[in-house]
């Protein structure tokens, strides 16, 4: 199933009780400006084209193509920038 938010297209993979699996085609399409997440969930994302920088209350990080990582529930964070041809593998972890 596809959904567009924000600009982005969110692709749902797979979903159970405990894990949720996206694709996400970026488009250039950060968060928008002063808006954070903070998940009840943990994520591990992965970068499969481009680039993009992850923004956290204690520093940046720079993910380039085929880099991830994983972001622990409730760390708050946000994309402050992405390319256009950026392409997101996300799985969700669902607390239990």
């Amino acid at each position: 199933m596809k959904k567009i938010v924000n600009g982005e297209e969110i692709f749902a993979l797979f979903e159970d009780s405990f894990i949720r699996t996206e694709k996400i085609l970026s488009h250039g399409n950060a968060s928008p400006e002063n808006f954070w997440y903070c998940q009840n969930e943990g994520e591990w994302v992965s970068l499969i084209e481009g680039k993009a920088e992850l923004e956290f209350s204690k520093g940046k990080k720079i993910l380039c193509k085929g880099e991830n990582m994983y972001i622990p529930p409730y760390l708050k964070h946000r994309v402050s920038w992405v390319s256009d041809d950026a392409v997101w593998y996300c799985v969700f972890i669902k607390k239990q």
